[in-house]
């Protein structure tokens, strides 16, 4: 069942460039992906194209709260993919990647530096 979701989820990536979609739609899509992520080589490739639905979201928006909002559901599903992943340099580079979305998350929302966010 996972595999046809992935499958449907793949197939719906590579040939939306054929429609433009709205910003809260690829990120339907996003979460979607997210919610059958798990431990498995399909989950992991799950996780992933979550990431890749944020990413669209992202770049569909010119909002920046909403930019940042999927820049970090997008750094959440990359965290997911790394720590699902048995290869330590993937571990590495998506983790990376993810706190560098979450960083820019942050600025998008005006925050430079976030060890001086307070509650």
């Amino acid at each position: 069942m996972k595999a046809l979701l992935l499958t449907a989820m793949i197939a719906t990536l590579t040939g939306a460039t054929a429609f433009a979609e709205t910003a809260a739609e690829w990120a339907a899509k996003g979460k979607t992906a997210y919610d059958a992520r798990d431990y498995s080589q399909a989950g992991n490739k799950s996780a992933q194209a979550s990431a890749d639905f944020y990413a669209q979201a992202v770049a569909a928006t010119t909002n920046p709260t909403e930019q940042a909002q999927y820049l970090v559901a997008q750094a959440q599903s990359l965290y997911f993919v790394g720590d699902s992943s048995d290869d330590n340099k993937v571990k590495l580079v998506k983790h990376d990647l993810g706190m560098k979305l979450a960083d820019q998350a942050l600025k998008l929302l005006g925050i430079n530096d976030a060890t001086k966010v307070t509650n």
